[in-house]
């Protein structure tokens, strides 16, 4: 079973009772990280509260400390503190030998933990790497690495789940879905965060753990969904999924660049992925990789969901749908005048699917051969972005960042708008058709139609 860590930084010793009393409710131990601890903290650290086991860590500086002190001081500190006497104490697997020895025999009811970290990347050989730190008298060992893709951790987790007390964790933005996904792969230790920070470390918070993510639940038959897409750090996907699944799935936000698709797509099928969501810009890449493509997507030539099916990847797109439906909980829009502006994928999707439902579309591209190549697929009609004043539309859908036409002097009154764009609600787009009277549909409206749309496909109802 996964203990979930607390990790304690001070720097005052108020501040560190403070951030025990917090983790209490969550964590299952508190890390106390001495290093990052004032010197007046140390002297007093038995007036610390016992609400939880304690690990003591006085993590050095080529090793992620915060006190760049020789080695003949930084021991003799630990030893110190370590007279009060904590559950464990984690100490650098490239410490003297020694002082493994004397902790031992001084405390021989303490549990040490034997950690190493490279913060360069991924070690060439895991197994030479986890060789050279085995050392006497140590419980348990942790490697954490820093990736520098998706594929680093996966790789990572791989090697860890079949190894007998080894936490591997994967730091950074890469390597999240190590700390999430801990209690599936035989990983007996997670740290996280007492409070709300961005970690560069990629160090998850308690709270967004255990709420986003119920962590405390997550079992080694859960189901595993994700976001791919370069970048993924604006979207709400894993708020809005993890919210709705049942238990037995978890949603995660993969950062998958374009070169790393198909090491991702090989390793992947090692893990109990089940399906996925993808943005830009690898909606137009995912070819190479899927059994097969839902005729309606093959259409538009862009894919943003994916199911597994046992050996099999098959690719849809909900984003037309997920637009068209957001829109007609507003007004219908068969017989309507419909301008897109924009010719990428979702401009594709939503005019494939409005067309489909009976209105009459023109698209509008800066390029305007982008949008002559969609009207011609789609036999609908096209015209240069500057030509937006002259267009007839009762219903307008921006899939760009537009900056011709935030002028609300511009825009149909009478119109219905709606932006794509979820992660501000307010843009200035919807900005000015508010002030114009416009009846305005924000992005959100759309990503949560469009997601309940992936949730029928992964999971048939």
């Amino acid at each position: 079973m996964t203990q979930l860590i607390g990790v304690a930084k001070g720097p005052t010793l108020a501040a560190v009772k403070e951030q025990i009393s917090k983790a209490s409710a969550l964590a299952d131990l508190v890390e106390i990280r001495l290093d990052l601890l004032e010197n007046k903290a140390l002297s007093h650290l038995s007036e610390l509260p016992r609400l939880k086991p304690m690990i003591f860590t006085f993590r050095k500086k080529s090793q992620g400390g915060a006190r760049d002190i020789p080695e003949e001081e930084r021991l003799p500190l630990f030893e110190k503190c370590l007279s009060c006497n904590p559950e464990y104490c984690d100490i650098e697997a490239d410490t003297d030998i020694a002082f493994f020895d004397r902790i031992a025999q001084k405390h021989p009811q303490m549990r040490i933990i034997c950690s190493s970290h490279d913060f360069e990347g991924m070690p060439a050989h895991l197994d030479e790497s986890f060789e050279r730190m085995q050392k006497p008298h140590v419980s348990h060992y942790k490697m954490a690495v820093m990736a520098k893709t998706v594929n680093d951790a996966l790789h990572l987790m791989a090697f860890a789940r079949d190894k007998e007390h080894l936490t591997c964790i994967a730091m950074g933005e890469y390597g999240q879905l190590s700390r999430i996904l801990a209690p599936m792969f035989n990983s007996e230790l997670c740290y996280a965060s007492i409070v709300e920070e961005d970690s560069p470390l990629g160090q998850l918070s308690l709270n967004t753990l255990c709420d986003v993510y119920r962590f405390k639940e997550i079992g080694p038959q859960w189901k595993i969904y994700a976001l791919l897409g370069d970048p993924v750090n604006k979207s709400i996907g894993h708020l809005f999924h993890n919210k709705t699944f049942s238990t037995g799935s978890v949603y995660l936000k993969l950062h998958l660049a374009i070169p790393d698709m198909p090491l991702f797509f090989s390793l992947m099928r090692k893990f109990p992925f089940a399906g996925f969501s993808v943005t830009m810009p690898l909606k137009e890449q995912l070819g190479p990789y899927l059994t097969r493509i839902d005729p309606a997507s093959a259409a538009i030539g862009s894919v943003n969901t994916i199911l597994v099916q046992d050996e099999h990847l098959i690719g849809y797109n909900t984003d037309g749908a997920g637009a068209l439906n957001a829109l007609e909980h507003h007004r219908p829009v068969k017989g309507k005048h419909m301008t897109i502006l924009g010719a990428g994928g979702s401009a594709r999707a939503i005019a494939n699917e409005a067309i489909a439902r009976g209105a009459k579309v023109v698209v509008l591209n800066r390029t305007f051969e982008r949008a002559a190549a969609l009207a011609k697929d789609f036999n609908c009609k096209a015209a240069p972005l500057e030509e937006f004043s002259k267009i007839r539309y009762d219903i307008l859908i921006n899939t760009i960042p537009v900056d011709l036409i935030y002028d609300s002097q511009s825009l149909n009154p009478d119109a219905i708008i709606l932006d794509i764009v979820y992660w501000e609600i307010q843009t200035p787009l919807l900005k000015a058709a508010q002030q114009r009277g416009c009846v305005c549909v924000n992005g959100l409206e759309m990503f949560k139609e469009q997601a309940l749309l992936q949730q029928k496909i992964w999971f048939g109802f």
